[in-house]
């Protein structure tokens, strides 16, 4: 079998390792799609299923409906958010301009097709590159072992933009090498494309791969460090390479710009003294999809080319070494954010260099093997001490460093020297095989009903009969549809992007009153909360076997779906003579703020208004420790602590029913006690209103220590079921109050609704018109940001921000048209830069020719 094996590579080289690394390739797919699990999609039920075709869905919507390839504003999501929130998704990506022509396929289909060609393409494209520098079969060694490294399979269904731009930078190190002007506008073209393919994080780790990469080149051919000779080289490249960054402005510059203003922070405090001191990290090379996800053998690989290299591997060894060593490169990697080796994902080819050359030096006994083994020993131990593996990973590592030390020795001693290239080879799968096991995948079957018609009906239905312009409260399948849309004109709460308005952010889980029930606050789940509800025009909610909230009753129904109309939903826009200083509304209780942001319009400290105070929100007598009896719940001095293995429910009847009126709860919760390292989620769920605490020790902690309820219900609420969460934590200062339902009946008597223009498109304007009674202030329940434009009967107006997180200004009365648009930061200035940057590349395209041209005739007279 061997034989036949030898003679058929022997016989076509590049047939062979392609034919293999393709069938490896689906091997891996088919065993995770028919074999390990069945009837599942290739896409991860975490973030792919609600971020990763679903943002391109809606922008390509988006387009087909309104024309408009490079708009500003999405006002379908997040409340209207700068669409620029969302280009990490897919928004410029070259890959997904082709879905643009195919409105009949599905984004859930393309994207998963285009994933797995981007990975396959990939790994065959570095077969050919590493052909570049090893002979015999070592190339398709090593393009297996980059086909089945940690991040290359798991994230074509987990987090696409993590790997998507691979083709375009395994071109790129293809590209450098040469020396012919039009490889150089390549690059141009190439680098572009890879900041457009929604990686502009990825960028950087690229821009550095490629740049080590030419260096090590340099030096290889040259086999000299003289940084004079080097810059030389390469500076006409890189060139190349920087008017390629600014050839793709038009998405980076206002991308930039939401960043800027709407990054969530995360939890973790990276101290200055933690960066500069040097640290033993193998995290950001082994085995997690959020690293390089590779095998001890790149670590020895480093250790012995540091020892025993050329020049050019000693350099790509240290640059590598570097990475492991100093927490401040890898933290400059990630954007000052976190300390995080899936910023080297980029850099996997490299890392497989330094492996094929351990590997052809060992089968030339050119490696010092017992100080390669010592201080990998030694650097091994250190890691596991210094490093913040978890417990799997701690035994994986463990077992490996073992069985590397002892493979690369049996080996070495018996004279099998193939036998480590093949162990290498084993290691690389058996991880590639574990780490895409992990991976829960979507059902076909759920994203099937996605994009089912029963929704989408129940849905274009209510929207074509009604000739208002409302939100939809979409409370059928949170977790996988907070992000769809089904057309332009159903607009929504819900967004879950790694970037959003701030301003929104804020109110939606800290200033509205609504429950947090997510993990990441970058989820923007729509909350059950009629105060919500109403404050934000979400006039229909669309549920699967839900009950009605206070105020809502079914206007259609489609199987488990239903449709329920709140008749309190404000307008998207409207007028009120009452309003209340923000200086004073943040003076009263929190749970009088409810029926005051009901009543009035909050505006700035230094306005004055006429304000309406609340009067009908009361306090109730709750006695909460009748659930003291409760196994695993401990109360005393008004907190419960839960010191539980098993998720604990319990019902409290209610001594009176509470009818006509709406429940208000709250709490704080904390799960930093006992030992951190054993925490979980702390989550209380009373009536079916979530709360959830994150692990205080996870990146994104979501902050949550104050539990907040807003509960109602058309039926009368007669007990509080609640349900705790396994684990060891406390539920403090629980306090019960209730707000009469008339405030909400009544909400509309103040108030004057602007008749939007629903036939327009609705992109990056809107506009209609307000009959105002009473002179005062105008609201628009639209997230707040400084780059609208307010227009009132054709005169540019001052606008502020309202009810907290909104756009409003002063109006007087009588009939006035309002119009608003949004124009996103950054972006002329990006697109001019980018029209700079092709003449730019032009010009340079022009100028290298024609040195190549007098570079020609000098090489023929010699």
């Amino acid at each position: 079998m061997v034989k036949r094996l030898k003679n058929a590579y022997s016989k076509k080289p590049d047939l062979f390792s392609v034919s293999v690394i393709t069938g490896a390739f689906l091997f891996v797919v088919v065993f995770n799609l028919f074999i390990l699990r069945r009837g599942v999609a290739w896409g991860s039920d975490m973030d792919w299923s609600s971020q990763h075709f679903m943002i391109p869905e809606y922008i390509r919507m988006r387009f087909l409906e309104t024309g408009d390839h490079h708009p500003d504003f999405a006002m379908q999501l997040g409340g209207g958010q700068n669409i620029y929130n969302l280009a990490y998704y897919g928004m410029a990506n070259p890959l997904y301009l082709p879905a643009y022509f195919m409105p009949c396929v599905n984004m859930a289909v393309y994207v998963q097709g285009v994933s797995m060609a981007g990975v396959l393409v990939s790994a065959l494209m570095s077969y050919y590159f590493f052909k570049r520098h090893f002979r015999g079969m070592m190339p398709l060694l090593l393009g297996l072992m980059f086909l089945f490294a940690g991040p290359l399979i798991f994230h074509s269904h987990r987090h696409i933009m993590f790997v998507n731009y691979y083709p375009f930078l395994m071109a790129l190190l293809f590209a450098v090498r040469g020396r012919d002007s039009a490889l150089n506008c390549f690059l141009t073209a190439l680098f572009s494309y890879c900041i457009m393919c929604t990686s502009y994080f990825y960028s950087v780790g690229s821009f550095a791969a490629v740049g080590t990469y030419m260096v090590f080149s340099c030096i290889e051919q040259d086999q000299k460090i003289k940084v004079r000779a080097i810059a030389g080289r390469i500076w006409k490249k890189l060139v190349f390479i920087v008017i390629g960054c600014v050839c793709a402005a038009h998405l980076w510059m206002p991308a930039f710009a939401a960043i800027i203003s709407g990054r969530a922070s995360t939890s973790v405090e990276v101290p200055l003294t933690s960066l500069i001191i040097p640290v033993v990290n193998f995290g950001v090379l082994l085995y997690s999809p959020y690293s390089a996800g590779m095998s001890c053998f790149s670590p020895v690989s480093i250790i012995a080319l540091l020892r025993n290299g050329t020049r050019s591997e000693r350099f790509l060894a240290g640059v590598m070494a570097g990475c492991v060593l100093l927490p401040l490169i890898v933290y400059l990697m990630n954007g000052t954010m976190y300390v995080d080796g899936k910023a080297f994902i980029p850099f996997i080819p490299l890392l497989l260099i330094l492996c094929g050359r351990f590997f052809d030096r060992l089968k030339e006994r050119k490696v010092d093997l017992r100080f390669t083994v010592i201080v990998f020993a030694i650097t091994a131990v250190l890691s596991l001490t210094q490093g913040s593996f978890s417990k799997s990973q701690l035994i994986i590592v463990v077992v490996d460093t073992i069985f590397t030390i002892l493979t690369i020795y049996i080996c070495v001693k018996k004279q099998h020297l193939r036998a480590v290239t093949v162990m290498a080879i084993v290691l690389s799968f058996s991880i590639c095989m574990v780490t895409n096991a992990m991976d829960t995948l979507v059902k076909r079957d759920t994203i099937k009903e996605l994009y089912s018609t029963t929704q989408k009906e129940l849905v274009e239905n209510i929207l074509d009969e009604d000739t208002d312009l409302y939100r939809f409260a979409e409370d059928a399948s949170l977790s996988m549809t907070v992000n769809q849309i089904y057309r332009t004109d159903y607009l929504t709460t819900n967004i879950y992007s790694s970037l959003s308005n701030p301003e929104f952010r804020n109110f939606r889980f800290y200033s509205s009153g609504s429950e947090i029930g997510t993990r990441n606050n970058a989820i923007h789940k729509q909350p059950k909360n009629i105060v919500f509800n109403t404050l934000m025009g979400c006039r229909y909610r669309l549920v699967r076997n839900d009950e009605e909230m206070f105020g809502e009753h079914e206007v259609a129904s489609d199987g488990d779906y239903r449709v329920l109309k709140n008749d309190y939903a404000l307008p998207l826009g409207y007028a009120c003579a009452n309003a209340m200083a923000v200086e004073h509304y943040k003076h009263l209780q929190w749970e009088l703020q409810q029926e005051t942001l009901l009543d009035n319009i909050i505006i700035p400290s230094d306005m004055e208004g006429d304000a309406r105070f609340p009067e009908s929100t009361e306090r109730l007598d709750i006695d909460f420790g009748d659930l003291s009896d409760t196994k695993g719940i401990i109360y005393s001095n008004r907190t419960f602590t839960i010191n539980s293995k098993k998720p604990i429910h319990a019902v409290l009847p209610l001594d009176e029913p509470i009818s006509g009126k709406v429940l208000i709860l709250t709490a704080f919760a904390d799960n930093r006690i006992g030992r951190l390292s054993h925490q979980a989620d702390a989550i209380l769920t009373v009536n079916g209103v979530k709360n959830k605490l994150t692990d205080p020790n996870w990146k994104y902690n979501n902050g949550n220590y104050a539990f907040s309820y807003i509960i109602s219900s058309d039926e009368p609420i007669t007990e509080l079921k609640m349900d705790f969460s396994a684990g060891n934590y406390n539920i403090s200062g629980l306090e019960a109050y209730t707000m009469d339902g008339s405030v909400l009946s009544r909400t509309m008597d103040n108030k004057d609704a602007l008749i939007i223009d629903k036939e327009e498109h609705i992109g990056d304007s809107i506009s209609g018109t307000v009959n105002v009674r009473k002179d005062g202030w105008f609201n628009f329940s639209i997230p707040y940001d400084k780059y609208f434009e307010v227009r009132v009967d054709g005169e540019k107006v001052d606008y502020y921000r309202t009810n907290l997180a909104f756009i409003g200004f002063p109006i007087t009365a009588g009939e006035h048209r309002i119009e608003l648009e949004y124009h996103a930061p950054m972006r002329l200035a990006g697109i001019r830069v980018t029209m700079c940057g092709v003449f730019a590349g032009a010009v340079m395209l022009i100028v290298a020719a024609a040195f190549d041209v007098k570079r020609k005739k000098k090489e023929n007279l010699k």
